[in-house]
């Protein structure tokens, strides 16, 4: 039951009523402040699909790092909206938290509390229906001989304990884990405390011959991807180092890269660093195809996007910066065929401020110790207003943030909507995660640009939009959007077009698994649609427009849907009659 007092309660409500109407872009009436897209994508009345994931399979999810100790608190989180939008969930499985001491790798009779926190979200996604990742990196200090904190980056004296580790690790999480990530930002020398070979030799293979060793044992199923790099390192490099070893690319499924909004997503511009999160996508692509791994997907292993612009070039979510930076990199990079794209759950105590959401009292605990927070305009759990380290389980937890790694990471910018339990990026993180429509299995489908299998726009420049597409499997229809690079131009009349049937294509959909899925020509198709603006400081819909077309019929292998006057952003539904 929540205790947070009604007085004030009351009191916060009336400082936010007046704040908000001296800020014209937020809507008078609660159910006008949603963000752009089609949101019956992520209802459903039936329990999700159970299918077994693969490289074909697209997804928009989050990163989540849950707090030990604190089970409700995940609970209560998956509550929330994004746990209805989401498609997987990524963890980060450091070593040095979840494996503190030799005795916690026995998972059975003596499991980290950090690793029970991991695990019990992870079951709570499995019940949902959203499927997960573990990344794992970190070497423990029992294994390195370390001693303090950062001794994590020594090496392990040899590859036997490193496989040892993952294998247990693997086997505890069993069928509830789907995707496995090998390490993170591996060309970072403070993660690594030697050279790239020993890398490969004492981790990236033990490990993932780990992950297929179980596989084999079980028959349970397991997509891997490599380690995710940091776009301020020598990342070519480092697909070389991969490239080069034919084990490590005979059992990876996927090449993963880290989506940085840098710059608004244009890097460092070095020639070894990254020009741009979606040139290196370019780059990774184009290696692939040079060594012959045509059939290898591109994934994100990390994304970030700094809502108060503190660590990056682009400014706080209040200047509308954060919401083009995100449009910029999910959709550059997702139109190139990014199959994994997360992005961070909630604010956390770290340096960084990247949370698609932001901290909630959720049980009435904050309240209680007397932190300020804000009202939540959707009548949840009032927000809180700082970053904020709280230790201990959930019903007497404290507030610790008198150390320096604390005091040092205040918000850098005041939120833009105070009383918005949402940053404005969630809500063009969830436009995009139309694509996966919410628990559905989903899969590639044409991709911008790719001869034979691309998405086709007439009246207007190809160059001025972003556009990709999806195959919803459990529910029979294509999820097309588009969207406009450039805000505040006029509506232009827009015809849209794309195959009809799941190709062949140059890097998805290779094994023939679905190939030939869809609509035959003369197949009765409904189309619903939705084209709108966006408010880019508060994240919220602008001129909706929507509609559902007569019927219409697939021709010479094509569905064609023309839309007058559409505005920035178009989501767009082909879907079954049967």
């Amino acid at each position: 039951m929540c205790k947070f007092p009604l007085g004030t309660f009351l009191l916060m409500c009336s400082i936010a009523l007046f704040v908000q109407a001296k800020n014209s872009q937020i809507p008078k009436g609660p159910e006008d402040r949603v963000g752009p897209g089609i949101a019956d994508l992520f209802e459903r009345d039936d329990p999700p699909p159970d299918y077994q994931p693969n490289r074909n399979h697209m997804h928009v999810g989050f990163r989540w790092q849950p707090y030990r100790l604190q089970p409700k608190n995940s609970e209560a989180d998956m509550k929330r909206e994004l746990g209805k939008v989401g498609s997987y969930a990524s963890f980060w499985f450091m070593s040095l938290h979840t494996l503190p001491e030799k005795k916690n790798l026995d998972y059975a009779n003596n499991p980290s509390s950090t690793a029970q926190a991991i695990r019990h979200a992870v079951k709570l996604c499995k019940a949902r229906g959203i499927k997960t990742e573990l990344v794992i990196w970190q070497v423990p200090l029992w294994i390195n001989g370390g001693k303090v904190y950062e001794d994590f980056n020594k090496i392990p004296p040899d590859d036997q304990a490193i496989y040892d580790m993952v294998k247990a690790t693997v086997e505890w999480f069993g069928e509830d884990v789907d995707y496995y990530g090998i390490f993170h930002e591996a060309n970072h020398p403070k993660y690594w405390d030697g050279n790239w070979d020993e890398l490969m030799d004492l981790f990236i293979l033990p490990a993932t011959r780990a992950i297929r060793d179980y596989e084999k044992e079980t028959g349970d199923k397991k997509v891997i991807s490599t380690a995710g790099l940091s776009p301020s390192r020598n990342c070519k490099k480092w697909y070389d180092v991969q490239l080069k070893s034919k084990e490590l690319m005979g059992m990876i499924d996927n090449f993963a890269l880290n989506l940085s909004d840098f710059n608004n997503g244009w890097g460092g511009g070095l020639l070894t660093w990254v020009g741009s999160v979606w040139s290196q996508m370019e780059y990774m692509d184009k290696r692939l195809n040079e060594e012959g791994y045509q059939d290898k997907g591109l994934v994100a292993a990390e994304s970030w996007i700094c809502w108060d612009g503190r660590k990056t070039t682009h400014g706080p979510e209040g200047s509308g910066e954060t919401v083009e930076s995100t449009l910029r990199i999910f959709g550059e990079c997702l139109q190139r065929g990014l199959s994994l794209a997360n992005l961070p759950w909630a604010d956390n105590n770290s340096a960084w401020t990247m949370g698609l959401t932001k901290r909630l009292d959720y049980n009435g605990r904050l309240a209680e110790l007397g932190e300020k927070l804000n009202p939540n305009f959707t009548g949840g759990p009032p927000i809180a207003t700082r970053k904020l380290n709280l230790i201990g389980p959930d019903e007497k937890f404290t507030i610790q943030n008198d150390v320096p790694a604390i005091s040092r990471n205040q918000f850098g910018a005041p939120y833009a909507v105070t009383d918005d339990p949402n940053h404005t990026h969630y809500y063009i993180w969830r436009w995009f995660a139309q694509l996966s429509a919410g628990q559905n299995e989903c899969i590639h489908h044409a991709i911008a640009g790719e001869e034979g299998n691309d998405i086709t726009l007439t009246k207007v420049e190809n160059k001025d939009f972003m556009r990709m597409c999806s195959y919803d499997r459990t529910e029979d229809r294509f999820i097309v959007l588009v969207a406009r690079r450039k805000a505040n131009r006029d509506p232009e009349d827009l015809t849209v077009s794309i195959p009809a049937t799941i190709q062949k294509g140059k890097r998805y959909n290779r094994d023939g698994q679905f190939v030939g899925e869809g609509f035959a020509d003369g197949e009765k198709v409904r189309v619903r649609w939705t084209t709108e603006d966006v408010e880019p400081k508060t994240g919220y819909r602008q001129n909706t427009k929507s509609g559902e077309t007569a019927l219409i019929e697939g021709k010479e292998g094509k569905l064609t849907f023309r839309l007058p006057a559409a505005n920035r952003l178009t989501s767009i539904v082909f879907e079954s009659l049967r």
